[in-house]
């Protein structure tokens, strides 16, 4: 009955070819996570897809950052002097909006990837 719950919901089959050593340890991976080589494997495929919160977190940073340079450049460019309360300013706005710039460039990437 099981098997039959589980056709249902899983019918599609994704063939990979391995080397016997990636074979045994794909093997070995899914023994030490308590799980079948099948069950392993598309969990980790299925991970693979998301960006992981270590992944989001650096992005998230490096893209606030970048805003922050940015910013100051073109306040540069424009003649204008930084002081304390306008590098308050461009901070805030990086850090209140670095979590959504994250989002929508990996939503990005993914529909890019997507059209390849």
């Amino acid at each position: 009955m099981q098997a039959k719950k589980r056709s249902k919901r899983l019918n599609s089959v994704v063939a990979i070819r391995l080397s016997s050593e990636q074979a045994f340890q794909l093997s070995e991976r899914a023994r030490q996570a308590g799980q079948t080589s099948s069950e392993w494997g598309r969990q980790t495929i299925l991970q693979a897809l998301d960006a992981s919160l270590d992944t989001r977190l650096i992005l998230a940073e490096t893209l606030a950052l970048r805003k922050i340079v940015l910013a100051l450049q073109l306040d540069l460019l424009q003649g204008q002097t930084a002081n304390e309360q306008r590098l308050r300013s461009i901070i805030e706005n990086a850090e209140s909006t670095k979590f959504a710039m994250t989002e929508s460039r990996i939503h990005a990437a993914r529909s890019h990837n997507a059209n390849d």
